[in-house]
């Protein structure tokens, strides 16, 4: 939603992936900038634009967009944030070694007005990542890939009722149910602004929590 600002910037890390065989699943909320114009002026068959006729909770139109997709492997980018050139590639290629269900990887945070990046290392897990992700949760959405197949198979979407933690909860309910694999090395940047949705929303983010913390009440101890 009005997402212009950076839009170009992660769009154009889409187009310089090494790995090219991949669509892009644009989901516009409702926007009333020029985001549509930036991702038209893209001219690329791979791209492909759908608009709301009202603007939804962020994870509705998350899952909204999941409908679209064709591709056998999912990820995800928000407008603001940037792919590292080899990410899709070094996803794909764990796939095709590991079978797994999910993966997820490092990624770096960059905070408008510093050229420095700082590395967020995931820990390695070889087993019940539940409870690792009870203790810290170290997963970014915008490294998440994982198999379109196992969605439609096992029902397993965002909640719709969540404007910010849909992406926490939907990895708690995956983690038992899932083949997960780590690539430790960073393959995305999380760009760190002042109008980043969960920043200027703790109040909601708290609220959030709760409402998962009730409907999971058997996950307490």
């Amino acid at each position: 939603f009005n997402g212009e600002k950076y839009l170009k910037e992660a769009l154009s890390s889409i187009k310089k992936q090494k790995y090219q065989n991949f669509e892009v699943i644009f989901w516009d909320n409702f926007s009333n900038d020029g985001s549509k114009k930036i991702f038209l002026d893209y001219a690329d068959n791979r791209f492909r634009y759908f608009c709301t006729d009202k603007k939804l909770k962020l994870y509705d139109a998350r899952n909204r967009a999941l409908t679209k997709c064709k591709g056998d492997l999912i990820t995800f980018l928000d407008v603001d944030d940037i792919w590292l050139e080899n990410k899709l590639y070094e996803q794909v290629n764990e796939f095709k070694k590991n079978n797994s269900d999910i993966i997820y990887s490092g990624y770096y945070i960059k905070k408008n007005g510093n050229i420095k990046l700082k590395e967020i290392k995931v820990q390695n897990i070889s087993s019940d990542f539940l409870n690792h992700f009870l203790k810290k949760y170290d997963v970014a959405l915008l490294t998440i890939c994982l198999k379109r197949s196992f969605l439609n198979v096992k029902n397993k979407v965002f909640d719709p009722n969540f404007n910010i933690i849909g992406d926490y909860a939907f990895m708690m309910k995956m983690a038992p149910v899932s083949k997960i694999s780590i690539i430790h090395k960073p393959l995305a940047i999380y760009r760190l602004h002042n109008q980043n949705y969960t920043i200027l929303n703790y109040d909601e983010l708290a609220k959030e929590l709760r409402i998962w913390l009730k409907q999971n009440n058997n996950l307490k101890n």
